[in-house]
């Protein structure tokens, strides 16, 4: 009887809101130790990471990480353009775009114009000239196959310049350079890649459209480019 009075003493003298309250310690210890294993991670792969889910599931939103291609881009505007179909392929389409980190400082951007393919001039051409260099044809090769594959809708080729003047004979200015420029790519592509001419556009933007300023080389640089433009019908 002595034994059976101790053991009940025993259970009554441990309060039954400690097992939940040891509980609920665990489970804050336990989110602690989540939080602190976060902050090991390094910003920009977060953000990185982040960014590639948000973009497959077709939410990323202004200035918001979408993909990384050697560099991650800042999307200027949503993807409402986009058609579902492309929302859901983000993974594929960048997959065929990968050749782009084979080649220096050529960038793949999206933005409510489409997808935006960056190819520096002194890749494609000498200084001052509209002339295409032979090393470029392997990058505007690679770039006509993944156009050709797109079935539907048009393609934008813009020439933009520094702001250094130009004035020759055949380059009377920054535009007519800029002009000529996109006119050969846009050749290029349709002799040699098989792109339709219809579905070809060009346009030179002279020195009025710069990504960078113009005060160093570099940034100058920077800013002779050609840009095919995916429009978003073509997607």
């Amino acid at each position: 009887m002595a034994k059976k009075e101790k053991k009940e003493s025993s259970a009554r003298s441990t309060p039954a809101w400690m097992v939940t309250f040891g509980d609920m310690m665990m489970l804050l210890l336990t989110f602690f130790v989540f939080i602190v294993s976060f902050s090991s991670i390094k910003e920009e792969e977060f953000k990185e990471a982040i960014g590639s889910l948000r973009g497959a599931l077709g939410i990323v939103g202004r200035h918001e990480y979408l993909i990384s291609l050697g560099k991650i881009v800042i999307p200027e505007t949503k993807f409402a353009f986009m058609s579902r179909r492309l929302r859901q392929t983000t993974g594929e389409i960048t997959k065929k775009l990968n050749f782009v980190s084979e080649y220096e400082n050529v960038e793949i951007r999206f933005d409510n114009r489409g997808i935006n393919i960056i190819l520096p001039a002194n890749i494609l051409f000498d200084k001052g000239d509209d002339l295409l260099k032979i090393q470029a044809f392997p990058l505007l090769r690679k770039v006509g196959a993944f156009l050709y594959e797109l079935k539907k809708g048009t393609f934008l080729i813009e020439g933009h310049t520094d702001n250094l003047p130009i004035s020759t004979v055949r380059f009377p200015s920054n535009w007519h350079l800029s002009s000529a420029r996109s006119i050969s790519v846009a050749n290029y592509l349709h002799e040699k890649c098989g792109i339709d001419n219809h579905r070809l556009s060009v346009c030179g933007r002279g020195e009025y459209n710069p990504i960078a300023p113009n005060d160093t080389e570099e940034s100058r640089e920077k800013n002779r480019r050609v840009v095919i433009i995916v429009q978003p019908e073509s997607v």
